[in-house]
């Protein structure tokens, strides 16, 4: 779940242990199977603004420029869709060294969300 040593400290992976949740087995099956089928459908029915990244190292996904493009346009639903690949970062963004920045977009991104036009 993270990219090479130069992303994260050193007390990483070891101090995220906690963190860690066992994935049920359906949902594993899901990733390479319903998913990729299912997922415009589902995505075009979201109505609220999407803030997604992928990490540039992840793993589990595949992981370019052009698939986090169009895995944003599917989004067709959405009001606002910031959609980036993130550099320097595995699929646990968070406890890579980019992570407090990611969580400064995230905190930005919701308080962006919570300002309504007219009041």
């Amino acid at each position: 779940m993270f990219g090479p040593e130069w992303t994260y400290d050193r007390v990483m992976p070891k101090a995220s242990r906690t963190a860690d949740a066992p994935v049920p087995r359906a949902e594993l099956i899901d990733i390479v199977s319903a998913w990729p089928a299912s997922v415009r459908e589902l995505a075009a029915k979201v109505t609220a603004p999407v803030h997604y990244r992928q990490g540039e190292f992840d793993k589990l996904w595949i992981t370019n420029e052009d698939e986090v493009i169009q895995f944003g346009k599917a989004f067709s639903g959405s009001p606002s869709v910031d959609a980036r690949l993130l550099a320097s970062a595995g699929h646990c963004i968070d406890f890579h060294r980019v992570g407090v920045g990611f969580q400064l977009e995230q905190i930005g991104f919701a308080l962006r969300c919570g300002v309504v036009r007219g009041r």
